[in-house]
């Protein structure tokens, strides 16, 4: 199935996994670090933990180098 990218979704969607789609490949180690650019709503790392505990990982750690920041009202 054909994916697009979360840019310029908003946080509903990204949650609700507009596209996204992440399965593991091979053996999964018993405890994964995730490493991404940008944390924006979590969706991409959360969706990434979830497939990897369902490969059988017991724990996951996740790493950004940076975060967006709320918008100012």
């Amino acid at each position: 199935a054909a994916t697009s990218r979360q840019l310029g979704a908003g946080r509903a969607e990204r949650l609700a996994g507009r596209g996204l789609s992440i399965r593991t490949r091979g053996p999964v180690p018993g405890l994964a670090v995730l490493v991404d650019d940008v944390h924006t709503t979590g969706a991409t790392l959360e969706a990434c933990a979830r497939a990897l505990r369902a490969g059988g990982a017991t724990g996951v750690r996740a790493v950004a180098y940076a975060r967006t920041l709320p918008r100012a009202r």
